[in-house]
């Protein structure tokens, strides 16, 4: 409520539109400073934005772009990577091997959201990505400079989709998730009343309420194909990911 009550960051250089060739573009100047081996994967569109392991030297990423708002498909490359990213550093020696896959789904998700949010939010990243992104979207950087891109992508706002949520706000995208989760198992509610229970939650947790289900229990694919208790992976690896950190400095 103190954030919501404060002069809110302006973000508007994200609005507007973004052709999904020029994203594209720009993705994989991403990937490439990252070091994504493109040799070894490759990057394609869907629905849902994922990572899969084909392969030791076969790792591939996903992600979705919207024409309006350029950030939902930066930031799904940049977290797809670092799933990939933990996939391709497995050593030759043990390659083949049980050894060579994540300790846990909740350590995999660490290296996504440490990638996405330490790395991908930072002043660095903002000075690399700002002569690509005035390259390929002029208009849209047009009188503001990579102080503003660093500002807007730390912006803090309660969001109705999961994957575009900020820092602040993500966490409670889990919590609400997890609880409705074991309200499920405990039989405490039925599948038929996840959609009112959902947007009833989100207001009293988020202070947003979907116009439709498609952005609010429709936009995970997780519980459609069985992965039940897999969002909490997300807030673990949000809390492994700072801890990484604070080691590293």
């Amino acid at each position: 409520e103190k954030i919501l009550s404060a002069k809110q960051i302006d973000d508007s250089l994200f609005y507007g539109s973004f052709s999904p060739d020029g994203q594209e573009k720009l993705g994989r100047k991403v990937l490439d400073w990252l070091g994504y081996d493109t040799e070894r994967g490759r990057m394609d569109v869907s629905a849902h934005p994922f990572t899969t392991t084909l392969g030791f030297s076969d790792v591939r990423i996903t992600t979705r772009y919207r024409e309006d708002y350029y950030l939902s498909g930066l930031y799904s490359i940049i977290h797809e990577c670092g799933h990939a990213l933990y996939e391709q550093g497995f050593s030759d020696d043990i390659k083949d091997t049980c050894l060579a896959e994540g300790a846990s789904l909740g350590i995999h998700e660490s290296q996504s959201r440490l990638w996405e949010n330490v790395v991908g939010r930072s002043t660095g990243f903002a000075e690399f990505i700002w002569p690509h992104f005035t390259d390929v979207f002029p208009e849209a950087g047009m009188g503001k400079g990579a102080s503003d891109f660093f500002r807007g992508v730390n912006r803090v706002e309660p969001s109705l989709i999961r994957i575009n949520a900020d820092e602040v706000t993500y966490n409670l995208h889990i919590i609400m998730r997890y609880r409705l989760e074991k309200a499920l198992i405990e039989g405490g509610i039925s599948v038929s009343d996840l959609p009112e229970a959902w947007n009833n939650m989100s207001r009293k947790l988020l202070k947003v309420k979907p116009s439709s289900n498609a952005e609010g229990v429709l936009q995970d694919v997780h519980w459609s194909f069985g992965a039940i208790g897999y969002f909490p992976t997300y807030l673990l690896g949000n809390l492994y990911g700072a801890q990484f950190v604070s080691a590293m400095e």
